[in-house]
């Protein structure tokens, strides 16, 4: 699991950017990626400007090693250094420059290690794992991205054996791929596999054993094994609270997915518990205005439509809309599903003319369902 002092550095860094000199800032930046590389959640916290000034000195910094190095066709630190600012623009969905970044590490590491190397099969890994990022933007190759990552488990199989970390890693990968695609039952196979490498290896109360039962509990979500996926969100919850504690937002991510599963399972009050604890916690860490913490909005909404409470739902609905049209505007898939959402509900109230506004202001697909957290994935220089 990735450190999650990489949000918290950034938001100090965030703040003092502007005060700082182009080098202290430099400095800072790569110090806290260094700590931990490419944290999903720093897309949420960052704002366009900082964003962009982050994007910006992380390829300065590549081009000035690029002229420092004298051959980076060989250069293995160079390489450390595209995984670097490539995860790191994963993350801030830079999808298309990550990827150059992960093409051009893979390509030194073909040359220098071989194809065989473990080292390598983690560069298909991350390869794998932009091109299934892409696809929120709907431009991701998620049959490519399934053939990378079955590149990456093939070579740590092979080189390393069943039973080593990084084999974990890119069953996981591996796991992941497979859902995006639909696949649940392969998905399920191969994240019960990464867990039971993690159990042996490093034993019940460890990071990577806490994210092989988030995984776990989310593939099961995905196959309405409800029962299973409510064991797994409970074991991962507990491993939360014991390393991270009650306000932090994995532990917010363990409330979410049990109120999923206990919303499928009927039992509304304990998942409207559940969805309003998550969003407490991430309304104290994220702020209010920022779409990890409208998330928990589109939940509670969906809960408060099942138990009837409509005007309770219109106004979770409602605030999640605002957001979105804030952040993403109004020509994308999530605001389009919060449109969708607004008008089922007030159908539901007998306001047709309402929802029929709504359903004229829906861009792409209609997504009429709770949101899954997305699952975690271990990725390694």
């Amino acid at each position: 699991m990735l450190s999650y002092c990489w949000s918290y550095h950034i938001k100090d860094i965030v703040k003092t950017l502007a005060k700082a000199s182009r080098e202290e800032a430099k400095k800072n930046i790569l110090a806290s990626i260094e700590e931990s590389v490419g944290h999903a959640d720093l897309n949420i916290i960052v704002n366009s400007s900082a964003r962009k000034s982050i994007i910006g000195v992380l390829k300065e910094e590549e081009q000035l090693h690029a002229r420092r190095s004298r051959d980076t066709s060989t250069d293995l630190d160079y390489v450390r250094l595209c995984y670097t600012i490539g995860n790191v623009l994963r993350a801030l969905h830079d999808f298309n420059d990550a990827l150059e970044m992960c093409n051009q590490g893979l390509a030194i590491r073909e040359k220098v290690l071989g194809k065989e190397h473990p080292d390598t099969a983690v560069s298909y890994s991350n390869i794998g794992l932009v091109m299934l990022a892409m696809t929120s933007d709907n431009v991701g190759d998620n049959a490519g991205a399934l053939e990378m990552c079955n590149k990456g488990l093939a070579i740590h199989l092979e080189v390393l054996g069943k039973e080593y970390p990084h084999t974990g890693d890119s069953y996981n990968n591996v796991g992941l791929a497979m859902t995006v695609m639909g696949d649940n039952v392969g998905a399920l196979e191969m994240c019960n596999k990464g867990l039971v490498i993690n159990l042996k290896v490093f034993g019940e109360e460890h990071p990577h054993t806490g994210d092989s039962y988030y995984n776990t509990g989310f593939v099961m979500l995905a196959m309405s094994d409800n029962i299973g996926a409510l064991e797994m969100c409970n074991k991962c919850l507990a491993y939360h609270l014991e390393v991270f504690g009650k306000e932090h937002p994995y532990t917010g991510d363990s409330y979410s997915n049990i109120g999923l599963a206990m919303m499928a399972m009927g039992d509304n009050v304990g998942a409207l518990e559940m969805h309003n604890t998550c969003l407490g916690i991430r309304e104290k860490v994220f702020g209010k205005d920022l779409p990890h913490t409208t998330t928990p909005y589109i939940n509670i909404g969906l809960v408060m439509e099942d138990i009837g409470d409509n005007v309770g739902a219109l106004e979770m609905h409602n605030k999640c809309l605002a957001n979105y049209l804030k952040v993403f505007g109004k020509d994308h898939p999530d605001t389009g599903d919060s449109y969708s959402n607004i008008g089922c509900v007030m159908e539901a109230m007998g306001d047709n003319i309402g929802a029929l506004e709504c359903t004229t202001n829906i861009w792409g697909f209609v997504r009429r369902y709770p949101f899954f957290q997305c699952s975690r994935t271990s990725s390694n220089h």
